[in-house]
């Protein structure tokens, strides 16, 4: 690969849009959900693949329920997404995120969440 190419692919990955947004972990047998937020939400996809791939819990709330059911009996859900504009720093993007996370936990039953 010649300097133009590797000059070419880091202006691409620096242009990409920076999706953030709030998640579910769900869990099928016990119907409980841990809702959160990220700021890069197809990194949480992967890294959340990964951990189940290697049965191995992301999130320390879970912990019991991921030991009890194995990592099968966990799904994650997208419940929201948040596009970084140009102009907003990483932490208003953040603060954003935050808000969306708020207002969607106001939404469902303490009971059914870890």
């Amino acid at each position: 690969m010649d300097k133009a190419q590797k000059k070419a692919m880091a202006a691409a990955f620096l242009e990409k849009k920076k999706i953030g947004g709030i998640f579910a972990v769900e869990c099928d047998r016990t119907n409980r959900r841990l809702i959160l937020s990220s700021p890069d939400i197809d990194g949480m996809k992967g890294r959340f693949s990964f951990a189940k791939q290697t049965d191995s819990c992301l999130f320390p709330k879970l912990a019991e329920d991921w030991k009890e059911y194995g990592g099968v009996a966990f799904h994650l859900h997208i419940l929201d997404t948040l596009e970084k504009k140009k102009d907003q720093t990483d932490a208003e993007f953040h603060e954003d995120i935050r808000t969306l996370l708020a207002m969607e936990i106001e939404k469902h039953d303490a009971n059914s969440l870890y």
